[in-house]
């Protein structure tokens, strides 16, 4: 490859005189010693600039891993509150059973189980009218032969 284009460089009287000593002892012209330091400028550049994109995915890399563990402990943390919930609710429903008889509970737990197939925003807390005619039939199937409910996951 020839190179036959000029470039004009402006510097110091020193910097030249010095850029002339160091192209002397490398036993180069000037034109070309100042041509090397340029090519191997760009060489440590276009190696910054693949250490700096490697870092960079190695960060996205360390970013993610963090993720997917801060997601794990929430979902940890998720079911154990599930659970808690579960067991409070458990433990609410054994108590308030025994101050109410079990047609009352089967007719409140048939509304309840109702009340989870549409959205919570859609309930009406102060309508108690599906709860007080007992005429609900499609929540007969979810007792058994004695009237009573065996498990929660019968009512749902």
């Amino acid at each position: 490859m020839t190179r036959d284009t000029v470039i004009s460089v402006y510097v110091s009287e020193s910097e030249k005189n010095h850029l002339k000593s160091e192209a002397s002892e490398e036993g180069e012209t000037l034109s070309s010693y100042v041509y090397k330091l340029a090519q191997a400028e760009r060489k440590r550049r276009g190696v910054e600039k693949a250490a700096t994109d490697l870092s960079a995915e190695e960060r996205i890399e360390a970013l993610i891993a963090e993720a997917k563990e801060d997601l794990t402990e929430i979902v940890e943390d998720t079911k154990d509150l599930n659970a808690r919930a579960g067991a409070y609710s458990i433990a609410n429903f054994e108590l308030l059973k025994q101050n109410h008889p079990d047609p009352r509970r089967q007719e409140v737990l048939a509304t309840g189980a109702r009340r989870l197939r549409y959205p919570l925003e859609d309930h009406d807390v102060t309508d108690d009218s599906d709860t007080t005619d007992g005429s609900d039939t499609d929540e007969s199937d979810s007792t058994g032969s004695n009237g009573k409910v065996d498990s929660i996951d019968e009512l749902l």
